[in-house]
């Protein structure tokens, strides 16, 4: 097999004590998805199966990346009985197709979930910019996918006391759900994490410190859902 840069360990609790960390095996790969996995997202079914979601690169970058020195990150699926591998793809193109004006790539930062309707994704979106975007996918069968031309989150963060917070950076989604079902689906989401950045005394000082220098303090938004409206 080919393998990444993504690692496993396993525990028996969440006390531990943790096995040492092995190096997750993917059994094929494509010249879409040729290495420098990272980022991975599982969702464990019943039976043990664990679909991965996982950002990867091609073996050629496309000439707009080359020209601004930039990766290409794409996002695929895998499956696999046991936690190390080996993963087969159940992706041959990424979840989002690249395109010419995509200089770093499409998504990255992918959190997988599945519910009775099917499989989902949230994603930091990257391109054209990687600025102000977030991204998500959903497939009924987890090897066809459709991306929503909708933003699913917002930027700008609504305060208790009707104060509000403009984020130049809202990446690394995930949700926190109520509803565990007997087949390993969830559903009803309470709360949406991200990876924030907003360093800066005034917009242009926080777009300058954490989107331009990427130097900024970040650190972890929690915004609860109103209504389960992913299910």
């Amino acid at each position: 097999g080919f393998r990444g840069s993504i690692h496993v360990s396993t525990a028996d609790s969440v006390e531990g004590p943790w096995s040492a960390p092995e190096a997750v095996v993917f059994a094929d790969h494509s010249e879409t998805f040729w290495g420098g996995w990272t980022n991975p997202s599982p969702h464990v079914d019943p039976d043990g199966t664990i679909h991965l979601a996982f950002q990867a690169q091609p073996k050629t970058l496309p000439p707009q990346s080359r020209l601004f020195h930039q990766g290409d990150d794409v996002i695929g699926v895998a499956t696999s009985p046991h936690p190390a591998g080996p993963f087969t793809t159940t992706t041959t193109r990424p979840v989002t197709p690249d395109a010419w004006y995509c200089v770093a790539g499409q998504e990255e930062d992918p959190f997988l979930w599945r519910s009775p309707r099917g499989y989902h994704i949230l994603a930091h979106g990257m391109c054209p910019t990687g600025f102000m975007q977030g991204r998500y996918m959903f497939s009924e069968d987890g090897e066809r996918w459709v991306t929503s031309r909708r933003q699913p989150y917002g930027y700008r963060v609504e305060l208790a006391g009707g104060r509000s917070r403009r984020m130049m950076r809202v990446e690394r989604p995930q949700l926190y759900f109520n509803t565990t079902h007997e087949d390993g689906t969830v559903s009803d989401p309470l709360v949406l994490y991200n990876g924030v950045c907003e360093d800066g005394g005034n917009l242009v000082a926080k777009f300058k410190r954490c989107v331009l220098e990427q130097a900024g303090m970040t650190w972890t938004l929690a915004r609860p859902l109103k209504q389960a409206v992913l299910v």
